[in-house]
């Protein structure tokens, strides 16, 4: 997978990485927090459940640009 974020929050988790005494990586940090947001969204819009396996695949692209 590859991700898009603006500069600004890829400096701000790159700082945090630097800064924190532990083992912390980009790579795991990213994990964590979408793993997360999934439970986030489960919850909220699938009673806790994960959802089911798709149809087809997602897109590509912003469709905000489109």
């Amino acid at each position: 997978m590859t991700f898009h974020v603006d500069r600004e929050t890829a400096e701000r988790l790159r700082n945090a990485v630097y800064w924190t005494a532990t083992p912390i990586t980009l790579s795991g940090t990213a994990r964590d927090a979408l793993q997360a947001a999934v439970r986030q969204l489960e919850e909220e819009h699938n009673d806790g459940e994960p959802f089911p396996d798709r149809d087809a695949e997602l897109k590509g692209g912003n469709p905000n640009l489109k």
